[in-house]
């Protein structure tokens, strides 16, 4: 890949210097595992670039099974059983760890309590959660055999602002409005500000009292 140039990279990534050879190469060591660039998008979104933010939002969905396949699947047959579990331990590891860590650091600034109890549970769901999973579809798709509404919500893209748009329109009409959760999608402040002020945090501990009688 680097041809006459990889002697250079060698010495610069042993000096530790960040010179533009080892951002190139450290650049396209993340495109692996990220999607950055428009070469990670497909045909179709390079050719529609008014309908390329509905790909856009699941590109790193697909960019994690893309992963998988490279990673475990097409190096499975070449090598032994062990490794290959090993290789998909690791993975599984990785996604689900920093997923966990990045989760647990998001509860702890809305202000939610933390129970140890509920860590291997909410790992299981960091592990799933970039295939396209989460625990409310999981909850009341999935776990009520709803397979199709499960389907469409993996494919279908996130419209949060629309989403909240729709829940404020409903409110003139309820006896005790509260558009408080509308604002939570605003973005940077809007969900901090409904954890701590529009009931958000008190909201989310009475759904996990709930949950841990259930158990």
């Amino acid at each position: 890949m680097y041809g006459d140039q990889i002697g250079t990279l060698v010495s610069d990534l042993k000096s530790g210097e960040l010179t533009p050879l080892v951002k190139q190469h450290l650049f396209t060591d993340l495109s692996n595992f990220q999607p950055t660039t428009q070469s990670e998008m497909t045909k179709w979104a390079l050719e529609n670039p008014n309908g390329r933010i509905l790909y856009m939002l699941k590109s790193f969905t697909l960019k994690q099974f893309d992963i998988v396949r490279r990673e475990i699947v097409q190096k499975a047959p070449n090598q032994s059983a062990l490794k290959t579990t090993k290789d998909l331990g690791a993975l599984a590891l990785w996604l689900g760890g920093a997923n966990l860590a990045t989760d647990t650091m998001k509860d702890l600034m809305k202000g939610r309590t933390v129970d140890p109890s509920d860590l291997p549970e909410n790992a299981m769901w960091s592990l799933l959660s970039p295939f396209g999973l989460n625990k409310f579809m999981g909850e009341t798709q999935l776990g009520q055999g709803k397979i199709t509404d499960a389907i469409v919500g993996t494919v279908a893209p996130a419209a949060p602002l629309v989403d909240a748009l729709g829940y404020a329109a409903t409110q003139p009409f309820k006896k005790k409005p509260n558009y408080a959760k509308a604002g939570r999608n605003i973005p940077v402040i809007g969900a901090l500000a409904y954890e701590w002020l529009g009931g958000g945090k008190e909201e989310w501990a009475k759904k996990k009292r709930k949950e841990r009688r259930r158990r």
